[in-house]
């Protein structure tokens, strides 16, 4: 396969791993995210939890090398909001979604105008080395990574809102 349809596959299945069970079923999935017929949008790794919604973008390079995101952050900044109402009405309004621009073999400077964009737009970003600790968790600890997954994806945020009860 090519480095990039492979780089997608191991992202599928990566959430597959996780336990999630509805997802996309190839990359041929489009979105409409606006009132136009034209407003629609293809996405690469869609993935449904039962508190969540992933939406990922995948970006592979043969070799390591830099690279700016810059079309594809403001494509994203575009119809961010569009696909995750178009989601919540078909998966329920009270999931919230989480965007995921997942790169491999490219390289971010640390004060990369493409990571505070992306920490700005409330984007994870899913790099060779958060991708291979989710990787080596899922082999460690598969019955709850899940938990592990959630709070890097939602870090700082609450996940949900049920008391916990000790008895």
């Amino acid at each position: 396969k090519e480095h990039g349809v492979q780089f997608e596959d191991d992202v599928w299945c990566m959430f597959y791993n996780l336990g999630f069970r509805i997802l996309n079923a190839d990359e041929k999935l489009k979105v409409q995210w606006g009132p136009n017929p034209s407003d629609t949008q293809q996405l690469d790794v869609v993935a449904v939890g039962k508190d969540a919604i992933f939406v990922v973008e995948c970006k592979a390079a043969k070799e390591f090398r830099s690279a700016s995101f810059k079309v594809e952050l403001n494509k994203i900044e575009q119809y961010k909001e569009g696909v995750a109402r178009a989601l919540q009405q078909i998966y329920g309004k009270e999931k919230r979604v989480k965007f995921i621009f997942a790169t491999r073999n490219f390289r971010f400077a640390e004060d990369s105008e493409d990571l505070k964009r992306m920490k700005n737009m409330d984007i994870f970003h899913l790099n060779d080395n958060s991708y291979n600790y989710i990787k080596n968790l899922i082999k460690s600890y598969k019955e709850s990574v899940i938990y592990q997954f959630y709070a890097l994806m939602f870090k700082d945020e609450l996940i949900n809102d049920n008391r916990i009860k000790i008895p």
